[in-house]
């Protein structure tokens, strides 16, 4: 009796695994953009300095509308 409930356990297991396998997964994708992406706005510039000890570039820009900074 105990190897036959074992044996029905084991076989109810075994048939209901396809079921969960065959679920939505779309929780492991990010949902995408669609039309609501939005164009950023581009600059200009010019480089005036690179300073390759210090990391640091000088650039004389006018108005960064995107970032809220005046020239």
């Amino acid at each position: 009796m105990k190897s036959l409930l074992s044996f029905i356990s084991l076989l109810a297991l075994a048939l209901a695994n396809p079921v969960f396998a065959a679920a939505e997964h779309d929780s492991h994708h990010p949902a995408g953009s669609g039309a609501a992406s939005v164009k950023a706005a581009a600059s200009e510039g010019t480089v005036k300095k690179i300073d390759k000890a210090a990391g640091k570039i000088t650039i004389k820009h006018g108005p960064l509308a995107n970032l809220g900074m005046p020239p």
